[in-house]
């Protein structure tokens, strides 16, 4: 673990300028993330003390916030006396540095120190068109690794298993959802020969405990609950159908994978899954299967803020800081890395103790995580791996016997 050094002296400047005759009717020009509550992004350049290349093509996303409804364009300009050197990073949503309601801004940053921002607002649903304009500015800082050791796995019966389970939209466009879902079913047909207990918390922009049944608590893995989870993974979504065609993967009743860019759907935020399994409590051990880097985290404001596409390294701090809490709290974290996910954000995020295919139960109990596309045969297989390693680890004793026999009375545990 690294304790962090220092930070820069932060300069935090927000002004928000408009006429007051059209108060009413301007949409708030600041944009996420509010830098009262995220005065720090980060980045990780060559030049930083913990760099890995990993974190390369890592870009910091800026929110616009409003509503698409509200009808209203940004102008992103980037101040010439900002101490960090920075750009707008080529991105379709941004052309050029015209930024919708609901969209996000990828800024390449190629130096520490303060960047500031101005958003200059147009509501094209009133004319003549008002003008809104918001200066906000951040401490950019270089990323230092800071990772809580990782509990080794010891659990009595029954023992509680926390699934966080992917729902972004890439999911979805490279094909991999019945790949998760037949890894899912895996997973819970294993833990099924032990006594275990199992909750499911899904995620992309945001995270939601899934309603397994009629409870989203932990619950007896059983042929019962194998059937609740199975029409969860493959029933349709009760929420309307997103502008792509998707069912809503912000259903809880449904596992749907999907995005809508406008509406700040289908992105991968870390840190609200590992938070909302903050909340749940009791988790021996937490599997997070995920196929993409983390690049949304929360907001005040925007509620999910980032990148949006790319790994954003704000938000692998903010993961990696809620996954510190958990592990504090006695939760075993165990990531499972599926497609396109880079090996590094896995170790900020768990640890580095890589799990390798047919190591024992042992090697399993002190692993941080796992990459599903080396060395393993199917998914499927993989995770039922995973879920024997679990059942093997148990301690289970049976209920305390008492046999009765002439002048003496003898207690035996089994």
């Amino acid at each position: 673990m690294k304790i962090l050094k220092h930070h820069w002296i932060l300069l935090m400047i927000t002004s928000c300028i408009y006429s007051s005759s059209l108060l009413a009717q301007v949409p708030d020009p600041c944009f996420g993330p509010d830098p009262t509550t995220h005065p720090i992004l980060y980045i990780s350049i060559p030049n930083c003390p913990d760099y890995n290349m990993d974190f390369d093509g890592a870009l910091i996303g800026l929110t616009n916030y409003e509503p698409v409804t509200n009808g209203i364009a940004g102008e992103w300009t980037i101040e010439g006396s900002s101490t960090a050197s920075a750009a707008f990073a080529p991105d379709i949503n941004n052309p050029p540095n015209l930024l919708d309601a609901g969209s996000s801004a990828s800024i390449l940053v190629a130096s520490t120190g303060v960047l500031t921002i101005t958003n200059e607002v147009t509501d094209f649903n009133v004319s003549p068109n008002p003008i809104g304009t918001c200066t906000q500015s951040y401490t950019i800082e270089c990323f230092e690794s800071d990772i809580a050791e990782n509990p080794p796995l010891t659990t009595v019966c029954p023992t509680k298993v926390l699934l966080l389970l992917d729902e972004s939209g890439s999911i979805e466009s490279s094909g991999a959802t019945a790949s998760v879902e037949s890894a899912v079913t895996a997973l819970i047909n294993e833990l099924a020969r032990g006594e275990a207990e199992m909750a499911i918390i899904e995620f992309e922009s945001k995270a939601r405990p899934v309603m397994i049944g009629a409870s989203t608590a932990f619950q007896l893995v059983d042929a019962a609950f194998l059937a609740n989870v199975n029409s969860y993974l493959t029933g349709a979504s009760s929420l309307a159908n997103l502008s792509t065609g998707n069912s809503n993967p912000q259903d809880p009743n449904s596992y749907t994978p999907g995005e809508d860019v406008d509406a700040f759907i289908g992105a991968t935020n870390w840190e609200d899954a590992l938070q909302e399994a903050t909340a749940l409590g009791g988790a021996d051990i937490i599997i997070v299967l995920t196929d993409g880097n983390p690049t949304f985290y929360n907001d005040p404001i925007a509620g999910a803020t980032g990148e949006g596409n790319t790994l954003d390294m704000t938000a692998l701090v903010r993961a990696r800081d809620a996954a510190n809490s958990l592990k504090m709290g006695g939760s075993h974290l165990f990531f499972i890395g599926l497609g396109d996910v880079l090996t590094q954000p896995l170790i900020e995020s768990s640890g580095n103790q890589a799990y390798v295919t047919g190591a024992s139960t042992t090697t399993f109990s002190t692993a941080d995580y796992f990459n599903l596309d080396q060395g393993c045969a199917s998914v499927t297989s993989c995770m039922t791996e995973i879920a024997n390693h679990i059942i093997n680890n148990q301690i289970c004793c049976a209920p305390n016997q008492v046999n009765i026999v002439p002048n003496q009375t003898t207690i035996r545990n089994e």
